[in-house]
């Protein structure tokens, strides 16, 4: 018998974690200030963000370089509290 599906174990916010595509005015046509149209909804736990292709780009990219600074600090054994890079003085 197979285990029953448990999203829990993935984190708190994996099963919010979701997108719609753009349609309409705002797929066709830049908004605002923006010069490229909206390309969809990013959805993480029950909040919505509309993007550009450029802002999903940007999502992206931190989130690979979240991933990376992530392995790297831990095979550095720098994920205990006061290790890790410097982020300026605290106030």
């Amino acid at each position: 018998m197979a285990k029953k599906f448990n999203p829990q174990k993935y984190g708190k916010v994996w099963s919010t974690i979701d997108c719609d595509l753009m349609k309409g005015a705002k797929a066709k046509y830049p908004q605002g200030e923006a010069n490229q149209p909206l390309i969809g909804t990013f959805l993480i736990d029950n909040k919505r963000f509309e993007l550009t292709f450029s802002e999903t780009n940007r999502v992206i990219e931190t989130m690979l370089d979240m991933q990376k600074m992530y392995k790297n600090a831990q095979r550095l054994g720098m994920l205990d509290e006061g290790t890790g890079t410097w982020k300026g003085y605290k106030k």
